[in-house]
């Protein structure tokens, strides 16, 4: 019977029977599906005893054609099928719905499954455990815990089937103590969980805090079962990869029979995450070697797990086996090679898959933005933010939070404000993930005001938000106030983390709160069993070596449980430098040299120690060394932006179109400067030249020229923003106190350790850095 006919058909039949109807209508705001239903209607005795045939044969053929529009996923049609049946008032049983309820399950259609729960309230279908559990199945599946929940609760006989779909709820919405606790009522109500109710419950269990929970789960199967049932051993296999006890989940791999390629590609992934890159590879080429092909989520999974230098290796192997594979054309599989390269310092490799693909998704501007961010590239991730949405992406909060991160830069300051203020203007929600990206880039670009603010605007804060607020204070020389953001968190019951301790630690080394930093490391694993890692041991050492506590600092180094990084040799060597030890110097720079003889901070720094001590032949020598190895010592350098444009400056820099108004303003500046006390400290010359050269070379340091190009290019009374590369000298900095002194202008400048903001002859840090 073809649409018409039957539109023809019913409307004749109502008005040969003088019905009488009022309609219901439910408009979506979105342009879909609208449905009428009957709200009153007024029927005659003789008309429901009198059903004709030829009705019976229409109500069925209206039924079968929405099952079957159904089963060929045409929901849109199948749905206006649905309303024309009940605008002419035929019956609609509850199979039509249940296979409509089913299809906006599979297709996680939310708004069209509302629309058939509305339908079926108006069409007063009496309730039953089948329909519910469908309807209670689709929001399930469509991820609205909250419709579920009604749903769940006006079950009055719920059956294995309605908890299990209320689990699955559950894990949808991330809510997996909650998944569990629900699993544990189900068993409280006398029903026995059946294989699927396992394998939805083990989706729940996925970091290492549940463990103990998957365990229990784990018990539970074996006394039933089903541990080597393939769904509910993979699940098993997943449960475990993903709370990082992998040689659990290997165990039950190995035991588990038919294994496909759903189970493989788990362990794989739970290999990659924990690091060990080389067995997650060797397990793709056994996977291969048994007849089992990988799929695109295998070759993404082990390809999460190749994020530093070391792992290149394993993933240029794995990007040949995808193209021989053909995966190499699959938007999802390169997108997961481009994240490959940018996270292991090879954004060529990256950019040159991104250029090759015939189109770049959201993800694939994301992971070239990210890459170049990450490192250190900041105008070529903000050049391709912005290309990005002159092609029509719209950048979703992941692509924000990295296009911020480049920002992380006081020459950036006014850019990352312009994506702040785009980022409200587009609508989107500042979650807390945002804010702390806002809050570590003010921070970073040394505007703790503005850092402040978003901070203080928050409604809920996590350990990222307060960590970017500890580590923003620690670098800005607000330590104490740091230490105080540190325990207003712990009262508020967020736990710290090993990159809080960093930044507790780090605090306490930019005052000298050697007692502090003492009770700090030691709490970090007595208190929260967090292992001091290398990091942790780099600022310890940091902290007594420039306190002065050379021998102790060293003996830290030499008790610690794992063998010292060069940072850490680093740490100490550095310390040698500000307290002229050479002895102990020289011993820190020889591991230093061991782990990395490329380390050219390394040979500069035992080159400036015996120029110090007046050893001038023995820190030439070192530089020869340098020479002969073809180690290049990083050149300082300074910039500063000004209406949008950096400007870079070098030590005794002449290239810049402003050169005779610049050392104009540095002679002036520095004249005043002597009248109120300055004297150059030619001490920080580490070269043998008279002290006249001495002079010179230090008025004409890198920051000098950047201070004073920004005197002649910004306002009078705005504050100045610099950025070094390398540590601040002792000289620069004690004449760029007296400069903001004469000048009445705050100067920020950001160098290689920290900030330090010089106001009125004053600098923040104290004069400890």
């Amino acid at each position: 019977m073809s649409f018409r006919r039957h539109t023809w058909n019913s409307r004749v039949m109502q008005l040969q029977l003088g019905r009488s109807i009022t309609f219901f209508s439910r408009h979506q705001s979105d342009g879909g599906a609208v449905f009428s239903a009957v709200e009153t209607a007024t029927v005659s005795k003789d008309h429901v005893s009198g059903v004709t045939e030829s009705r019976k044969i229409e109500t069925l053929a209206s039924a079968r054609d929405v099952s079957v529009l159904c089963k060929e996923g045409r929901l849109k049609e199948a749905l206006g099928m649905l309303r024309l049946m009940i605008q002419q008032g035929t019956r609609v049983y509850s199979d039509v719905f249940r296979g409509l309820l089913q299809e906006c399950a599979r297709l996680r259609a939310l708004e069209e499954g509302r629309q058939v729960h509305d339908a079926i309230l108006k069409c007063g279908i009496q309730p039953n455990r089948y329909l519910e559990n469908t309807l209670l199945s689709m929001y399930a599946k469509c991820g609205s815990l909250a419709d579920a929940k009604r749903v769940f609760d006006g079950i009055r006989d719920r059956n294995i089937i309605s908890w299990t779909a209320m689990i699955e709820a559950f894990v949808a919405e991330g809510q997996n103590l909650e998944a569990y606790n629900c699993f544990e009522m189900m068993k409280q109500a006398g029903l026995k969980p059946d294989k699927v109710t396992f394998v939805s419950l083990l989706n729940a269990i996925t970091n290492p805090k549940l463990l103990p929970n998957g365990q229990k789960v784990h018990a539970e199967i074996v006394e039933a079962g089903l541990e080597l049932e393939p769904r509910v051993g993979t699940s098993l296999v997943g449960m475990y990869s993903k709370c990082g006890d992998v040689p659990k989940a290997r165990e039950i791999f190995d035991r588990l029979p038919g294994k496909n390629v759903v189970t493989w590609t788990l362990l794989i992934a739970g290999y990659a995450q924990q690091g060990q890159i080389v067995v997650a590879y060797e397990l793709l080429e056994k996977m291969q070697r048994e007849g089992v092909q990988p799929n695109k989520i295998t070759y993404a999974s082990i390809l999460q797990g190749c994020t530093s230098p070391a792992a290149l290796e394993q993933g240029k192997k794995v990007h040949e086996y995808i193209i021989q594979s053909g995966y190499d054309k699959n938007l999802w599989v390169v997108n997961a090679l481009i994240t490959m390269y940018c996270k292991c310092g090879k954004l060529e490799e990256a950019r040159k898959l991104f250029d090759g693909l015939p189109y770049q998704d959201v993800v694939s501007w994301t992971a070239m933005v990210t890459g170049y961010a990450q490192q250190g590239f900041h105008d070529e991730a903000i050049d391709l933010f912005q290309k990005m949405q002159q092609q029509g992406i719209k950048p979703d909060k992941m692509t924000f939070t990295s296009v911020l991160t480049a920002c992380s830069s006081p020459a950036l300051l006014e850019q990352g404000k312009k994506f702040h203020q785009q980022l409200v203007r587009t609508g989107y929600h500042l979650d807390v993930y945002l804010q702390s990206a806002l809050v570590s880039m003010y921070a970073k670009c040394g505007s703790m005001e503005d850092a402040q603010q978003v901070f203080d605007q928050m409604s809920e804060r996590n350990v990222v938000a307060w960590t970017a607020m500890i580590t923003g204070c620690a670098q800005h020389g607000r330590c104490r106030e740091a230490l105080e953001y540190f325990e207003q968190m712990k009262k508020e019951g967020i736990k710290p983390d090993k990159v809080t301790f960093t930044s507790v630690l780090s605090a306490c080394t930019h005052v000298g709160l050697v007692e502090e930093g003492r009770k700090h490391f030691r709490s970090m694993f007595v208190d929260y069993g967090i292992s001091p890692m290398g990091e942790h041991y780099s600022c310890f050492v940091d902290l007594l070596g420039r306190a002065g506590r050379l021998e102790e600092a060293e003996n830290v180094i030499l008790s610690m449980p794992f063998k010292p990084g060069a940072s850490v040799w680093g740490a100490l060597l550095s310390a040698c430098r500000v307290h002229s030890d050479v002895e102990r110097g020289e011993r820190a720079a020889e591991n230093v040299l061991k782990l990395d003889p490329a380390d050219a901070g390394a040979y500069v720094a035992l080159s400036n120690i015996y120029a110090a001590a007046g050893r001038y032949e023995d820190a030439e020598k070192v530089r020869q060394v340098m020479d002969n190895r073809a180690v290049v010592k990083e050149p300082g350098q300074s910039w500063i932006e000004v209406n949008g444009k950096v400007h870079v400056f070098h030590v005794e820099d002449k290239s810049h179109p402003q050169t005779e108004e610049i050392y104009t303003e540095l002679d002036r500046i520095t004249e005043q400067i002597k009248k109120v006390g300055y004297v150059p400290d030619t001490s920080f010359v580490l070269h043998d030249m008279d002290e006249l050269q001495k002079e010179r070379l230090l008025c004409s340091h890198s920051e000098r020229l950047a201070i004073s190009y920004g005197l002649i290019s910004t306002p009078p009374g705005t504050p100045i923003r610099i950025v070094k590369n390398l540590r601040v000298c002792g000289d620069c900095h004690n004449a760029t106190k007296l400069i903001s002194k004469v000048v009445g202008r705050e100067i920020v400048a950001r160098d290689a350790h920290r900030f330090h903001h010089f106001v009125d002859g004053v600098c923040s840090c104290g004069d400890y850095w």
